[in-house]
């Protein structure tokens, strides 16, 4: 059995997002997930059991990059400080 589910179809829709920076870094979340879970021992153990599918992985992680209005902000350089975070900034 596979550790991972559908890890050949999660790699074909990462290369499908139209969005240049979305792609980026949800090929880079995939891959640290990867490369993370290859390792874990803990996982090692439990994947026969419950094997994570990758290709619904990497939809959900861009589904984050691609709805967070916060994420879009930074990576369009619209927030470029922590305090642009601060719901309540303090004044200076």
């Amino acid at each position: 059995m596979d550790a991972f589910l559908r890890q050949n179809e999660a790699w074909e829709y990462v290369k499908s997002i139209a969005d240049a920076k979305e792609r980026l870094l949800t090929e880079i979340a995939v891959a640290k997930a990867l490369s993370f879970l290859v390792t874990d021992s803990e996982y090692r153990r439990t994947f026969e059991k419950a094997p994570v599918d990758l290709l619904l992985y990497a939809r959900t992680v861009h589904a984050l990059f691609r709805h967070s209005d916060v994420l879009r902000g930074v990576l369009d350089g619209v927030i470029t400080s922590i305090g642009d975070l601060d719901p309540f900034p303090r004044s200076t």
